[in-house]
């Protein structure tokens, strides 16, 4: 014989699946709205660190093309032509040496090249002021500066990347208009270590946390800074993710992606529009890190739901009891 179900076992069962389906709808709704909200304030802060230090990035070089072509127009360079880009005599070499101490830190070496191929060189790292007859022995790497010269118009940064000693060099040209006309070039070699620092800051207090990082990628896909992780800084990394793909299309964007390390990140990227570098930023921070306080109201949601059931449990079976009665 079929057993009857009673009517205490059935208001039991009704009232049970109803608040339990409630408690399954209001964790599921609480979990995502939150996840959402914090995968937003995070892509949010990525972002607008990403648009401060391309802003950083972008005034830096501007500020050294400005100082620059202001050098060049001024009547010292003018006299430095008359005067000087004549002899490689000892009192020329003194005169340059003089004439330079504006450059600090920022730059390694400086040339300047005429259009009669005499090249002056001051090497700021041993503080020294040459001339070099042969222009392809200093400039063997820049061919592409000395063929543009005659018709150089405007400033322009331009990038050499050595594959084989993972090395970049990035050299600003500024023209310098003597009688009328651009027949000569000032040539700065500058340092990287400003924009290494610029993207290499304090990650905690900037809210990168302990995975966050920035960094800056070529079109060749290789990273121009370094990586704030011990086991791939000192080479030029191979960045070919979705991010840098989309950026290098002059794409801006926020995605979870894999990052070079193959590990889910949140990721910030857009081009740096700066010319003659063909270069994009991005900001990550790993996806786990980023969601942390997700995960941990999840756990406090799973706990608190299996709580509150065992307590409606009771409190049904006794209703059910009660109404029955």
């Amino acid at each position: 014989m079929k057993s009857k179900i009673s009517i205490t076992q059935k208001y039991y069962i009704y009232f049970l699946a109803v608040f339990l389906f409630s408690i399954v709808i209001v964790s599921f709704y609480s979990y995502f709205v939150a996840r959402n909200s914090i995968l937003e304030r995070t892509f949010k802060q990525l972002e607008s660190i990403r648009i401060e230090k391309s802003n950083s990035v972008h005034s830096y070089y501007s500020d050294k093309i400005l100082g620059v072509e202001n050098l060049a127009n001024s009547e010292i360079i003018k006299n430095l032509f008359d005067k000087c880009l004549i002899t490689s005599d000892s009192a020329t070499i003194i005169y340059i040496k003089n004439l330079f101490q504006f450059i600090n830190s920022d730059y390694n070496k400086l040339f300047i090249l005429s259009n009669k191929n005499d090249i002056l060189s001051y090497d700021n790292q041993i503080g020294k002021s040459f001339f070099l007859n042969d222009s392809n022995k200093i400039l063997n790497n820049i061919n592409l500066i000395k063929n543009k010269l005659c018709n150089l118009k405007q400033s322009f940064l331009q990038e050499f990347v050595d594959y084989s000693s993972n090395t970049i060099k990035i050299f600003l040209v500024v023209p310098i208009h003597y009688n009328n006309s651009a027949n000569a070039c000032i040539i700065l070699e500058l340092n990287n270590d400003k924009l290494l620092k610029m993207m290499d800051n304090d990650h905690q207090n900037s809210g990168l946390g302990n995975t966050g990082e920035s960094y800056i990628v070529g079109n060749d896909f290789l990273m121009r800074t370094t990586s704030r992780f011990a086991d791939f800084s000192g080479k030029l990394l191979n960045v070919h993710t979705t991010a840098t793909k989309n950026a290098i299309k002059n794409m801006i964007g926020n995605d979870i992606i894999k990052d070079y390390r193959n590990i889910s990140v949140l990721s910030s990227y857009s081009p740096l529009k700066i010319q003659g570098l063909d270069w994009i930023i991005l900001v990550e921070i790993d996806k786990e890190e980023a969601l942390k306080p997700i995960y941990d109201l999840r756990n406090s949601i799973v706990i608190l739901s299996l709580v509150v059931s065992i307590v409606i449990f009771g409190l049904v079976y006794i209703g059910s009891i009660t109404i029955t009665n």
